[in-house]
């Protein structure tokens, strides 16, 4: 049911002016719209002004509500005169010469005037309008603007010097101001305003003249109208606002607040050549959104007209699409977490339907997607909508899967990671919903690219291994014999069933006691090089210790001792945006993240990152990654600190046969840390490190790699070989 407390979004102190951004229409529109009851008091108003309101003002109608109004428009100056200089009576030619002068009024107006009229006849009809014409006496007011606005289960009371004229709702400097039921001052001031309406509506307040309705108003209304209905209401307002020049929200361009570069521009083409259907596989800090952004506004150009739904995997990313859709220019932005979203995007819905053209961009996460939100609200068969889908690895879950709408007419996905490693479903339904493939996305832009054309900053990669302690690896030993049944050596995964154990063992990994003075040492050695350790972010484990110690607290505490401010973000952090601002203006110097900030988060002027835990998902390692290579005037060089737990020795812990096979199980596991190691290491500037075994963790990994039979170097030059062929 409609209410104004959960609609309606109010100007600050719910005060209107015309000199301000939030003008008196703004608050009538959604006033009409959410009301089933009106009363005005009206000194003075215009039909002008429903060519502003006509849209709420039908959905008022379509909607069943009904008004009463006191109006006290057609009287000339000359009948004001003679009324107000007699004792309050009105002789005939008096009303003849106010029949008149209304008669002449309805000659006068447009055809958008005539269409309120149609609709106050349609209300008469119906008997869901009450019309007191008034005269005002010597003592009353002359100027009074007033009115009442009831919902099904709120109420609102507006008064102000703005009269109910178009230039008095957007122009004139006028201004209103609004009471609530729902605080007690404006249940007070709501109870007596309603007594007034109700001595005025009632004929018993004596500071009126009443008039004949029918005399004055009904009757000449009837003459110069015709009978109306619902159907014949809305199909004259359809055509009254299908032509370009009569809408009110026709597209202006929007304006292009940056130079998109080559790469963007070649974006853009390939996404035209794909029927404006496909998905861009570029690095995290390329400028996806800006692509996305400058592709659709391209789009919008040629077709004139712009409905946008934008899918984002987080209320965070959608506060940032909001801005940047704003920096270009764009107008009408909806999102899930705007007040009355969904009533607004019905009204949207019910133009199109009508064939009304309104542009519209609608911003929401990939959870209220997966409610069914979109086809709660809009008709997508009728409607041409493009989709962009931030972070469109998201799109392949099972429960977004299943819910989102697959008839978009166009089409775009953006994702540093399209592959869903593990989910075959999952990246199969994102290669058919973008007419795309594993081998051949839309349009690829590798991170190394990125750096050697300067797009992105370079960076340092440095791997740091760890070591189990004796009872961690026992306990992770008893779990790898568990795991045995389970795991397939031919294809190097484990089969259904195995998920707990690997859970549990791979919190033996993220909680090893190594890593914490593993960590200390790395910003020991930092600061011993006479390098600030301000603007890093670190990634912690999740979970406690043996002793039910959070290990967030662990590491933000080592961070602490250092003497620099930090900050903990996790999933159940509040102000996250505010943290993030103070980090960047230097207030926090390390935050430590627990299964955030992984995707999205826009802070140029990061320089460092350590990874102390990783789920062995390339997704959240690259876009972590992505999270420091943006650049930034103060950063020549980005720097990547890698927790990797080392192989263990332990075949003096089981029988040979069985520690074969479990060396065998390892080795295959190793593999994937491996992988994020040569991802990290093959675009990294220090790369030379790796490669001439300067440094003791690359003599290390040359022999972990040999031990598992694994050729390193041809891993690293297989990947620069596929930059070279791409």
């Amino acid at each position: 049911m409609p209410s104004f407390k959960e609609n309606v979004k109010f100007a600050p102190g719910r005060l209107y002016s015309s000199e301000t951004n939030h003008k008196p229409v703004d608050f009538y529109r959604s006033a009409f719209e959410n009301s089933v009851q009106i009363e005005f008091l009206l000194g003075y108003y215009n039909s002008a002004v429903f060519e502003v309101l006509g849209e709420s003002f039908l959905q008022f109608v379509k909607g069943g509500g009904t008004m009463k109004l006191a109006i006290n428009h057609f009287l000339s100056e000359i009948d004001k005169e003679i009324i107000y200089g007699s004792d309050y009576t009105i002789d005939q030619e008096h009303i003849k010469r106010i029949i008149e002068n209304f008669e002449d009024f309805l000659i006068s107006l447009t055809e958008k005037g005539k269409f309120f009229l149609d609709c106050i006849r349609y209300l008469i009809e119906q008997e869901r309008i009450i019309i007191i014409p008034i005269a005002l006496s010597k003592m009353a007011t002359a100027h009074y603007k007033s009115a009442i606005f009831y919902s099904s289960e709120d109420t609102l009371y507006v008064n102000g010097s703005a009269n109910f004229t178009r230039n008095g709702l957007i122009g004139n400097g006028e201004n209103i101001a609004v009471d609530v039921s729902w605080e007690s001052t404006g249940q007070e001031r709501i109870a007596i305003e309603s007594k007034r309406f109700e001595s005025i509506f009632s004929k018993k307040n004596k500071s009126f003249i009443y008039l004949d309705a029918e005399d004055v108003f009904v009757g000449p209304l009837n003459k110069h109208t015709e009978k109306q209905s619902l159907d014949r209401l809305t199909e004259k307002y359809k055509k009254l606002n299908s032509t370009t020049e009569n809408q009110e929200n026709i597209m202006s361009e929007p304006a292009l607040t940056f130079e998109p570069r080559d790469y963007q521009r070649a974006a853009y083409s390939k996404w035209i050549e794909n029927n404006c259907i496909g998905l861009f596989s570029m690095a995290t800090g390329t400028g996806k959104t800006k692509t996305a952004l400058y592709s659709v506004k391209e789009q919008a150009v040629i077709d004139n007209f712009y409905n946008i739904i934008i899918g984002v995997p987080s209320n965070l990313l959608l506060e940032q699409w909001e801005e940047e859709c704003i920096d270009f220019g764009f107008t009408n932005i909806i999102t899930s977490k705007t007040t009355g979203y969904k009533k607004k995007l019905k009204d949207l819905d019910f133009n199109q339907s009508l064939g009304l053209r309104q542009d519209f961009i609608f911003i929401c996460t990939y959870a209220m997607i997966a409610k069914g939100v979109i086809q709660e609200v809009l008709d997508l068969s009728k409607i041409d909508v493009t989709f962009i889908g931030d972070e469109a690895h998201n799109i392949g879950a099972d429960s977004i899967r299943k819910n989102i709408p697959t008839i978009f007419k166009k089409k775009l996905g953006l994702s540093a990671t399209p592959n869903r490693k593990y989910d075959t479903i999952g990246s199969e339904f994102i290669n058919n919903f973008f007419r795309c493939h594993e081998d051949g996305y839309t349009y690829n832009f590798s991170l190394f690219k990125a750096i050697q054309q300067g797009h992105l900053a370079p960076y340092s990669y440095h791997a740091h291994f760890v070591n189990l302690n004796e009872s961690e690896l026992d306990s992770y030993i008893a779990l790898s014999k568990k795991l045995l049944k389970f795991f397939d050596f031919e294809s190097g995964e484990f089969r259904e069933g195995a998920e707990m154990l690997l859970i549990q063992r791979k919190r033996i990994i993220h909680k090893a006691a190594d890593k914490l003075d593993c960590f200390k040492k790395i910003l020991t050695s930092i600061t011993n090089e006479g390098r600030p350790l301000n603007q890093t972010i670190v990634y912690v484990p999740e979970g406690e210790d043996i002793e039910s110690q959070s290990l967030i607290n662990q590491y933000s505490s080592i961070i602490s001792e250092s003497g620099l401010k930090t900050h903990q973000i996790t999933s159940s952090s509040e102000n996250i945006k505010l943290a993030l601002d103070n980090f960047e203006n230097g207030s926090i110097d390390v935050l430590t993240a627990m299964k955030m900030l992984d995707e999205g988060i826009d802070i140029p002027s990061i320089k460092r990152a350590v990874f102390c835990s990783s789920t062995g998902n390339p997704k959240q390692f690259i876009q972590r990654r992505g999270r420091i290579l943006r650049k930034h005037p103060t950063k020549e060089f980005a720097e990547i600190h890698d927790m990797v737990v080392a192989p263990s020795d332990i075949s003096k812990r089981l029988f040979l046969e069985e520690s074969l096979r479990i060396k065998s199980m390892e080795d295959k596991i190793f593999r994937n840390e491996l992988d994020r190691i040569v991802d990290f290491a093959y675009a990294s500037k220090n790369l030379s490190e790796l490669t001439n075994a300067t440094t003791k963790t690359a003599r290390q990994l040359i022999v972990f790699c040999e031990e598992a039979g694994i050729d390193l170097f041809k891993e690293i030059n297989k990947k620069l070989n596929n930059e070279d062929n791409n």
